[in-house]
């Protein structure tokens, strides 16, 4: 693990006349692998209307993001390309595709409790079977629909990560930050 993933920050808040200490993890980065500008460009809108406060990350293809995680090459510098807490896979990658992806970071003991979640345009249960038996931590569907994509996250939260990865957890915004943020849509 790496050390984005395990800042922190420690404060105190008073509520209702109760003063509560807290500690607040930092949001660990999301790396997506997707080729398509359209579906990233959704994603990163979606990701802001909703208030998540994890830096995303894009690749293009299998081959980026096998040297992302790696550290190699343009990404080596982990201050500009910090290691992800967890990855969004595309299905339909040029080059290799989403299951030969998840198959070489499976193969990588470095990499192997990464928590990777196949979304995809494809629902198909095939699809959908081979992913979790390759060790796919979950398998979407990709969608436009903000309630849904946030329906997604929060499950993705509750079944993923909440017992094996909280350092990875996907972080909201207060909804009174986004409250304030609301009148700039």
């Amino acid at each position: 693990m790496t050390e984005d993933l395990l800042s922190c920050k420690a404060g105190l808040e008073k509520r209702h006349g109760v003063v509560y200490k807290f500690r607040v993890m930092k949001a660990a980065s999301i790396l997506t692998v997707d080729d398509d500008p359209h579906h990233v460009r959704l994603t990163q809108i979606q990701l802001e209307r909703l208030g998540v406060l994890n830096q995303l990350r894009v690749v293009p293809n299998g081959v980026q993001a096998l040297d992302y995680l790696a550290g190699r090459g343009a990404y080596a510098d982990r201050a500009k390309h910090p290691f992800p807490g967890l990855v969004f896979l595309d299905l339909s990658l040029p080059e290799i595709d989403g299951f030969e992806v998840l198959k070489m970071i499976r193969g990588q003991l470095t990499l192997k409790e990464l928590p990777v979640v196949m979304i995809s345009a494809s629902n198909d249960p095939t699809n959908r079977r081979k992913a979790l038996r390759l060790g796919a931590n979950g398998y979407y569907a990709k969608t436009p629909y903000r309630h849904k994509f946030r329906a997604m996250l929060e499950e993705i939260n509750a079944k993923v990560l909440a017992e094996n990865h909280p350092q990875a957890m996907i972080q909201f915004a207060k909804p009174e930050d986004l409250e304030a943020k609301a009148g700039r849509w």
